[in-house]
């Protein structure tokens, strides 16, 4: 029996991997070594790992590697912490291969401590862009210590392959997120009021704002112009969702949870889930923010997506998304163009060039079929500039 070790460390991820982590859990041939960590441990972000438990999947070990403050040395710190009980997990744990997804920090240390032990690590989600982000910097080290590559569209393919990786592991099967919110089975928009507590008004809008990582101190300066642009809107409902665990994220959730207590038909939330947050992108008239999941997973169910600032910069993106620079201006111009008859017929023409149909069954097979080799080899090729 193969051990698959696969690491969760946020609300996000987790949803993404669902299906995956079910199919392997009731495989014979495979044993579920799932390790939670980062962000589901804590209480400020929603305490997730209820959520898990909530979808029957068994938890093997919780790893708490949460940052105490929210600044660089404490992130920094937090890594050096997770390196320690990371290399205590493998030293005494069995594992044949880990199944990582993205570019979050927390990922780092699981996966230098894998390298290190031997083990061969599959990753999802490699060979992107986000070039306003750190994420990017991670996703590509993630990237180079991994074995098997699950990329997402060909220009990802295209950029792992100039990494060094051998083309023969590396698989364009498209985004698991973009395959997902087609095929889940969403709440009604009655339900989905009663549960979360909320009224639908005439116009609705969710918001995703995470912090600008590599550009310092401008992520308060952009959400204040998203919530300038916002005030001026009526009959509308604005719904917000936490921002990830990065530096500056407490400001961002302080600034937002302020701006919501003085208004009515304002709500904000901590965590979603996956169906909930489904459910409410297929009720509102776009999502605003710079969050992935405008870009990844809106187009699937043919929402508008209005992506402020250079975060998610380098991205394949489709006709649906609109970008739009962090001023109150351009943010109302482009709100407006949302409802205009002219961009309701390009939504309507919106393909999301990250969808597969199959995505989840060909990880899950390729997982199924992988046998551990003897030596971790890496194979040279040319490496072109990637960009």
């Amino acid at each position: 029996m193969k051990n698959i070790c696969v690491i969760t460390g946020s609300r996000a991820e987790f949803g993404l991997l669902t299906p995956l982590l079910k199919r392997i859990q009731i495989d014979k041939k495979m044993n579920l070594k799932l390790v939670v960590t980062g962000s589901h441990l804590q209480k400020k972000y929603g305490n997730t790992k209820k959520e898990i438990s909530e979808e029957n999947i068994k938890i093997s070990k919780k790893i708490n590697v949460f940052p105490k403050l929210n600044n660089i040395y404490s992130t920094l710190e937090s890594i050096s912490i997770g390196l320690k009980k990371f290399n205590i997990f493998f030293k005494e744990s069995k594992i044949d291969l880990l199944l990582i997804l993205g570019d979050r920090y927390e990922i780092l240390a699981p996966a230098i401590s894998a390298t290190f032990y031997k083990i061969p690590i599959a990753h999802i989600s490699g060979g992107d862009c986000t070039l306003g982000a750190i994420d990017d910097t991670v996703r590509h080290c993630l990237t180079k210590m991994a074995w098997l590559h699950f990329v997402s569209n060909s220009n990802s393919r295209k950029r792992v392959i100039q990494m060094g990786e051998n083309p023969k592991r590396v698989f364009n099967v498209g985004n698991i997120g973009a395959e997902r919110i087609k095929k889940i089975q969403s709440l009604s928009k009655k339900d989905i009021e009663q549960k979360l507590k909320i009224k639908f008004m005439k116009k609705n809008i969710l918001v995703t704002f995470h912090p600008v990582t590599f550009d310092d101190n401008s992520s308060s300066r952009h959400l204040n112009e998203i919530l300038k642009a916002l005030k001026k809107l009526t009959n509308t409902s604005i719904i917000f969702t936490y921002p990830n665990n990065d530096i500056e994220s407490y400001n961002i959730i302080k600034i937002i949870e302020n701006f919501v207590k003085k208004r009515k038909n304002y709500y904000v939330f901590k965590s979603l889930g996956f169906i909930n947050y489904v459910s409410l992108l297929k009720q509102v008239d776009c999502v605003i923010g710079n969050s992935s999941s405008g870009l990844l997973e809106a187009p699937s169910l043919k929402i508008g997506t209005i992506n402020i600032g250079d975060r998610q910069e380098g991205r394949l993106k489709a006709i649906s998304v609109l970008d739009c620079k962090p001023n109150k201006n351009d943010i109302l111009k482009v709100i407006n163009k949302i409802y205009s008859k002219q961009y309701k017929e390009i939504i309507k023409k919106t393909k999301n060039p990250y969808y597969k149909s199959n995505t989840t069954n060909i990880i899950y097979e390729k997982i199924k079929k992988f046998k551990k080799p003897t030596v971790l080899k890496k194979e040279f090729f040319n490496i072109k500039n990637y960009y």
